[in-house]
Parts: C-alpha cells; sequence; structure tokens
C-alpha cells in the first residue's frame, strides 16, 4: 500500500494530466503549452509523471490568485531556472512579508495582491542569480 508522501500534505492532493484537462475543458497540448509557458504549475515525478497541485483551481479555472502569482515566475519556469515544485513550495509557505501568510492565503484573504507578487519577483531574481 502506498504511504503519503511529504509533498502531499504541503501541496497535495494533484491532478494528472486526464484531471486537468477535463476540468479546464482544454486539449493535453493545450495543457502541456500552458505548463510550458508557466501559465499552469506543474510538478513532474521522479518516474516522469505530470502532476498538478489542485490548489492552483478554483471554479473549474486557474485560480486568479495564482494567475497573478505566477506572473513573475513565468520567465524562470519557461527558462527552467525553477520547477514547479519549487513554485508550489513558495506559494505555499509562510512569508515575513506577508505577515507570515503563505502568498497562496494572502491572496485568497483579500489582501492585496502587490506585495505578494513584489515578494514572487524577488523570489524569481534569487533563484536566477543562483
Amino acid at each position: 500500500m502506498p504511504r503519503p508522501h511529504v509533498y502531499d500534505v504541503q501541496f497535495g492532493p494533484f491532478y494528472d494530466s486526464a484531471g486537468v484537462t477535463a476540468l479546464l475543458g482544454i486539449s493535453r497540448q493545450a495543457l502541456s503549452k500552458r505548463a510550458a509557458r508557466g501559465t499552469v504549475i506543474r510538478t513532474r515525478t521522479a518516474d516522469s509523471r505530470d502532476l498538478y497541485p489542485t490548489f492552483q483551481f478554483r471554479d473549474r479555472a486557474l485560480d486568479p490568485a495564482v494567475k497573478a502569482l505566477l506572473r513573475p515566475f513565468r520567465p524562470a519556469l519557461a527558462a527552467s531556472g525553477a520547477d514547479g515544485w519549487a513554485v508550489s513550495y513558495w506559494m505555499t509557505c509562510p512569508h515575513p512579508d506577508l505577515d507570515g501568510l503563505t502568498p497562496l492565503a494572502w491572496c485568497r484573504q483579500g489582501y492585496p495582491v502587490a506585495p505578494a507578487v513584489r515578494a514572487a519577483s524577488q523570489a524569481v531574481a534569487v533563484w536566477t542569480a543562483l
């Protein structure tokens, strides 16, 4: 019997590609293009399975908060300077500049998106400098 993975607690549950295409009503090719452009968070497992954290979706669409937070990460995701696991971790970890809330919680609780997007931009700058 498979055991839960630590990532399931932090980011999960996950959709597979078939689940996301059904949820969004798009083709696998369209989903792949969105992932390549960094407009949806795709995580890849050690056995090369593509999974998509469910936290990024609301009402059968990409959550507007996630969409805003992804913008600064898009160039790094497209250039392989960051991956879906790193972005998922960043979005779901408490951030000191956001009163200790996660960036995702900050946006979903109705606070201004700008400070969270600024924090995302700072994270990208650090990641791409490494």
